[in-house]
Protein backbone atom coordinates (compact mmCIF):
# COMPACT_ATOMS: atom_id res chain seq x y z
CA UNK A 1 0.00 0.00 0.00
CA UNK A 2 1.21 3.79 -0.96
CA UNK A 3 1.36 6.19 1.64
CA UNK A 4 1.07 9.86 1.19
CA UNK A 5 4.56 10.37 1.71
CA UNK A 6 5.15 8.14 -1.25
CA UNK A 7 3.73 10.63 -4.01
CA UNK A 8 4.89 14.39 -4.93
CA UNK A 9 3.58 16.94 -7.27
CA UNK A 10 5.13 18.50 -10.20
CA UNK A 11 3.78 21.84 -11.78
CA UNK A 12 4.32 23.84 -14.09
CA UNK A 13 5.99 21.65 -17.22
CA UNK A 14 4.24 20.04 -20.38
CA UNK A 15 6.93 17.47 -20.59
CA UNK A 16 7.66 14.53 -17.81
CA UNK A 17 10.61 13.16 -19.07
CA UNK A 18 12.19 16.56 -19.07
CA UNK A 19 10.76 19.39 -17.37
CA UNK A 20 10.88 22.71 -17.55
CA UNK A 21 13.14 25.23 -15.93
CA UNK A 22 10.22 26.62 -14.08
CA UNK A 23 8.68 23.81 -13.17
CA UNK A 24 8.61 22.91 -9.35
CA UNK A 25 8.36 19.14 -7.81
CA UNK A 26 6.85 19.21 -4.44
CA UNK A 27 6.02 16.20 -1.91
CA UNK A 28 2.51 15.24 -0.40
CA UNK A 29 1.87 16.02 2.74
CA UNK A 30 -1.70 14.14 3.25
CA UNK A 31 -4.37 13.55 1.21
CA UNK A 32 -7.49 13.67 1.93
CA UNK A 33 -10.62 11.92 0.24
CA UNK A 34 -14.42 13.25 -0.16
CA UNK A 35 -15.63 11.27 3.17
CA UNK A 36 -18.75 10.24 0.70
CA UNK A 37 -16.91 8.51 -1.41
CA UNK A 38 -17.01 4.13 -1.33
CA UNK A 39 -14.66 2.15 -3.02
CA UNK A 40 -18.08 0.13 -4.01
CA UNK A 41 -19.02 3.12 -6.26
CA UNK A 42 -18.06 5.78 -8.54
CA UNK A 43 -19.76 8.92 -6.72
CA UNK A 44 -18.25 11.25 -5.05
CA UNK A 45 -14.50 10.37 -7.01
CA UNK A 46 -12.07 13.06 -5.69
CA UNK A 47 -9.48 14.17 -3.17
CA UNK A 48 -7.16 17.10 -2.33
CA UNK A 49 -4.03 17.06 -1.39
CA UNK A 50 -2.06 18.92 1.46
CA UNK A 51 1.50 19.78 -0.33
CA UNK A 52 4.63 19.50 2.37
CA UNK A 53 5.46 23.14 1.06
CA UNK A 54 3.39 25.69 -1.39
CA UNK A 55 3.92 26.09 -4.92
CA UNK A 56 5.47 29.23 -6.11
CA UNK A 57 3.15 31.17 -8.55
CA UNK A 58 4.91 32.47 -11.71
CA UNK A 59 4.28 32.44 -15.45
CA UNK A 60 4.23 28.40 -15.56
CA UNK A 61 2.55 27.95 -12.07
CA UNK A 62 -1.16 29.32 -11.49
CA UNK A 63 -4.31 28.10 -9.46
CA UNK A 64 -6.90 27.65 -11.66
CA UNK A 65 -10.95 29.66 -10.59
CA UNK A 66 -13.07 26.74 -9.58
CA UNK A 67 -17.23 27.41 -10.13
CA UNK A 68 -19.68 27.86 -7.34
CA UNK A 69 -22.79 25.38 -6.69
CA UNK A 70 -24.85 27.39 -8.65
CA UNK A 71 -23.19 27.38 -12.15
CA UNK A 72 -24.19 25.12 -14.80
CA UNK A 73 -22.10 24.29 -17.63
CA UNK A 74 -24.25 23.65 -20.50
CA UNK A 75 -24.30 20.83 -22.95
CA UNK A 76 -22.59 21.63 -26.10
CA UNK A 77 -20.23 23.75 -24.18
CA UNK A 78 -16.61 23.06 -25.88
CA UNK A 79 -13.67 22.15 -23.18
CA UNK A 80 -10.75 21.08 -22.84
CA UNK A 81 -9.04 17.97 -20.81
CA UNK A 82 -5.39 17.17 -20.70
CA UNK A 83 -2.90 14.80 -19.35
CA UNK A 84 -0.12 12.41 -19.64
CA UNK A 85 -1.94 9.13 -20.09
CA UNK A 86 -2.55 6.75 -22.82
CA UNK A 87 -3.08 7.73 -26.50
CA UNK A 88 -5.36 4.32 -27.28
CA UNK A 89 -6.52 1.58 -25.11
CA UNK A 90 -3.42 -0.43 -23.64
CA UNK A 91 -0.65 2.23 -25.89
CA UNK A 92 0.83 4.89 -23.28
CA UNK A 93 2.10 8.03 -24.12
CA UNK A 94 5.28 7.61 -26.09
CA UNK A 95 8.63 9.86 -25.10
CA UNK A 96 9.24 13.06 -24.46
CA UNK A 97 6.25 12.07 -22.71
CA UNK A 98 4.37 15.49 -23.95
CA UNK A 99 1.30 16.45 -22.41
CA UNK A 100 -1.96 15.81 -24.71
CA UNK A 101 -4.48 18.57 -24.95
CA UNK A 102 -7.98 17.04 -26.36
CA UNK A 103 -11.00 19.53 -27.21
CA UNK A 104 -14.59 17.64 -25.71
CA UNK A 105 -18.32 18.90 -25.43
CA UNK A 106 -20.20 18.95 -22.39
CA UNK A 107 -22.92 16.06 -22.77
CA UNK A 108 -26.04 16.36 -20.69
CA UNK A 109 -26.60 13.43 -17.82
CA UNK A 110 -29.94 12.13 -19.69
CA UNK A 111 -27.83 12.08 -23.44
CA UNK A 112 -24.56 10.66 -21.78
CA UNK A 113 -26.62 8.14 -19.70
CA UNK A 114 -28.16 7.02 -22.87
CA UNK A 115 -25.19 7.21 -25.12
CA UNK A 116 -23.44 4.75 -22.35
CA UNK A 117 -26.58 2.00 -22.41
CA UNK A 118 -26.34 1.62 -25.88
CA UNK A 119 -24.29 -1.28 -25.85
CA UNK A 120 -23.93 -1.60 -22.13
CA UNK A 121 -20.93 -4.38 -20.69
CA UNK A 122 -20.86 -5.55 -17.23
CA UNK A 123 -18.96 -2.48 -16.08
CA UNK A 124 -21.37 -0.31 -17.37
CA UNK A 125 -22.55 2.05 -14.44
CA UNK A 126 -26.83 1.86 -13.79
CA UNK A 127 -26.78 5.94 -14.30
CA UNK A 128 -24.41 9.07 -14.71
CA UNK A 129 -25.53 10.66 -11.28
CA UNK A 130 -25.59 14.29 -9.94
CA UNK A 131 -21.87 14.72 -8.71
CA UNK A 132 -21.15 13.60 -12.26
CA UNK A 133 -20.33 15.61 -15.74
CA UNK A 134 -19.82 14.11 -19.05
CA UNK A 135 -17.68 15.60 -21.78
CA UNK A 136 -16.33 13.75 -25.01
CA UNK A 137 -17.39 13.23 -28.42
CA UNK A 138 -19.75 11.09 -29.66
CA UNK A 139 -17.57 8.59 -32.29
CA UNK A 140 -15.28 9.37 -29.61
CA UNK A 141 -12.37 10.68 -31.51
CA UNK A 142 -11.04 12.46 -28.38
CA UNK A 143 -11.52 11.30 -24.52
CA UNK A 144 -9.55 11.29 -21.32
CA UNK A 145 -7.76 7.57 -21.38
CA UNK A 146 -5.89 4.95 -18.82
CA UNK A 147 -3.44 7.51 -16.92
CA UNK A 148 -5.64 10.46 -17.30
CA UNK A 149 -7.51 10.19 -14.27
CA UNK A 150 -7.48 13.02 -11.88
CA UNK A 151 -6.68 15.40 -15.04
CA UNK A 152 -8.70 18.38 -15.08
CA UNK A 153 -11.89 19.13 -17.32
CA UNK A 154 -11.19 23.12 -18.17
CA UNK A 155 -13.60 25.46 -20.06
CA UNK A 156 -13.07 28.51 -21.03
CA UNK A 157 -15.73 31.27 -19.80
CA UNK A 158 -15.84 34.87 -20.19
CA UNK A 159 -12.05 35.09 -20.60
CA UNK A 160 -11.43 33.17 -18.55
CA UNK A 161 -10.48 29.14 -17.44
CA UNK A 162 -12.39 27.54 -15.24
CA UNK A 163 -12.21 23.84 -13.55
CA UNK A 164 -15.69 21.81 -14.16
CA UNK A 165 -14.31 18.30 -13.54
CA UNK A 166 -12.15 15.92 -12.97
CA UNK A 167 -11.18 12.80 -14.69
CA UNK A 168 -12.79 10.03 -13.13
CA UNK A 169 -14.31 6.81 -15.30
CA UNK A 170 -15.24 5.71 -18.46
CA UNK A 171 -15.45 2.41 -20.80
CA UNK A 172 -12.98 1.60 -22.86
CA UNK A 173 -11.32 4.72 -23.94
CA UNK A 174 -12.41 6.35 -27.38
CA UNK A 175 -15.15 3.88 -27.95
CA UNK A 176 -18.15 4.88 -29.92
CA UNK A 177 -21.17 6.24 -27.40
CA UNK A 178 -18.99 6.41 -24.23
CA UNK A 179 -18.20 10.04 -23.45
CA UNK A 180 -16.18 10.39 -20.49
CA UNK A 181 -16.98 10.90 -16.92
CA UNK A 182 -16.11 13.36 -14.42
CA UNK A 183 -16.44 14.66 -11.06
CA UNK A 184 -18.69 17.99 -11.45
CA UNK A 185 -16.58 20.60 -9.29
CA UNK A 186 -20.13 22.44 -8.39
CA UNK A 187 -21.10 19.20 -6.72
CA UNK A 188 -18.25 19.10 -4.63
CA UNK A 189 -17.32 22.69 -4.05
CA UNK A 190 -18.89 22.73 -0.39
CA UNK A 191 -16.23 19.76 0.70
CA UNK A 192 -13.46 21.55 -1.47
CA UNK A 193 -14.31 24.69 0.76
CA UNK A 194 -14.12 23.35 3.59
CA UNK A 195 -10.76 21.97 3.29
CA UNK A 196 -9.39 24.48 0.91
CA UNK A 197 -11.12 28.08 2.64
CA UNK A 198 -8.91 30.86 0.28
CA UNK A 199 -10.10 28.33 -3.12
CA UNK A 200 -10.83 30.42 -5.51
CA UNK A 201 -14.30 30.33 -6.18
CA UNK A 202 -16.60 32.42 -8.32
CA UNK A 203 -19.88 32.48 -9.45
CA UNK A 204 -20.77 33.35 -13.07
CA UNK A 205 -23.34 32.78 -15.53
CA UNK A 206 -22.09 31.76 -19.07
CA UNK A 207 -24.19 33.05 -22.30
CA UNK A 208 -24.38 29.81 -24.18
CA UNK A 209 -27.64 28.10 -25.23
CA UNK A 210 -27.26 24.75 -24.62
CA UNK A 211 -27.83 21.87 -27.02
CA UNK A 212 -31.41 20.43 -25.83
CA UNK A 213 -32.12 16.62 -25.19
CA UNK A 214 -34.13 14.73 -27.73
CA UNK A 215 -36.88 13.71 -25.66
CA UNK A 216 -37.26 11.07 -28.10
CA UNK A 217 -34.14 9.47 -27.14
CA UNK A 218 -29.88 9.96 -27.75
CA UNK A 219 -28.65 9.92 -31.42
CA UNK A 220 -26.07 7.59 -31.23
CA UNK A 221 -22.88 7.25 -33.26
CA UNK A 222 -24.32 5.03 -35.96
CA UNK A 223 -27.09 7.87 -36.28
CA UNK A 224 -29.40 5.71 -34.53
CA UNK A 225 -32.20 7.02 -32.20
CA UNK A 226 -32.00 4.97 -29.26
CA UNK A 227 -34.40 5.19 -25.71
CA UNK A 228 -33.51 6.52 -22.63
CA UNK A 229 -32.67 3.46 -20.69
CA UNK A 230 -35.66 4.71 -18.27
CA UNK A 231 -37.88 3.71 -20.54
CA UNK A 232 -40.23 1.06 -21.33
CA UNK A 233 -37.79 -0.48 -24.10
CA UNK A 234 -34.70 0.81 -22.20
CA UNK A 235 -32.09 -1.66 -20.10
CA UNK A 236 -30.23 -1.13 -16.96
CA UNK A 237 -26.97 -2.54 -16.17
CA UNK A 238 -25.80 -3.70 -12.43
CA UNK A 239 -23.19 -1.72 -11.21
CA UNK A 240 -19.57 -2.75 -12.37
CA UNK A 241 -16.33 -2.16 -9.56
CA UNK A 242 -14.64 -2.01 -12.08
CA UNK A 243 -14.05 -0.04 -15.35
CA UNK A 244 -11.30 -0.47 -17.76
CA UNK A 245 -10.08 2.88 -16.67
CA UNK A 246 -10.90 4.26 -13.75
CA UNK A 247 -8.46 5.41 -10.68
CA UNK A 248 -9.06 8.33 -7.08
CA UNK A 249 -9.32 11.95 -8.83
CA UNK A 250 -7.17 14.59 -7.31
CA UNK A 251 -7.14 17.99 -7.54
CA UNK A 252 -3.65 19.28 -6.62
CA UNK A 253 -3.89 22.16 -4.31
CA UNK A 254 -0.67 23.95 -2.27
CA UNK A 255 -3.76 23.50 0.87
Amino acid sequence: KFLDSDYDVVAGTTSLSNPDSLSQTVLVERSYKNPSYSPDGYSWDIAVVRLKEPLIFNSHIQAITLPSASVQFPAGLKCKVSGWGHTKPAVPLANPLILQVGQVEIISRRTCNCLHHIKPTEHSISSIEQDMICAGTIDGSVDACQGDSGGPLVCYVNNKWYQAGVVSWGEECGSPNSPGVYMAIVANIGWIRERVPDVKVEDFSIDFTPEPDNEAGCIGADGQLHDYPNSASGVLVTLGMLPLYWMSAYILTDL
